[in-house]
């Protein structure tokens, strides 16, 4: 009786450890989605703003220094 209520305890501690591990895997993964989703958008409209100031004859020196992006990158958007 006594390993029978032990392994019963041991199955429970798992059951409960095991629980808990999927909610916190869950939620760091939405996190990390969360943050993946807010560095995209940055990214997108960074070249979004990069194409713009081409259209406008923005020098390519003044884009790279205000996005960040080398010149060599910038000018594949006007291919």
């Amino acid at each position: 009786q006594l390993r029978t209520a032990t392994r019963k305890a041991m199955e429970k501690g798992m059951e409960k450890g095991m629980e808990k591990g999927i909610q916190q895997g869950m939620k760091q993964g939405i996190e990390q989605g969360i943050e993946q989703g807010i560095e995209q958008g940055i990214q997108k409209t960074k070249i979004e703003t990069a194409c713009s100031l081409i259209k406008e004859n923005i020098p390519f020196e003044i884009i790279s220094r205000t996005t960040g992006y080398p010149i060599e990158y910038l000018q594949t958007f006007t291919q």
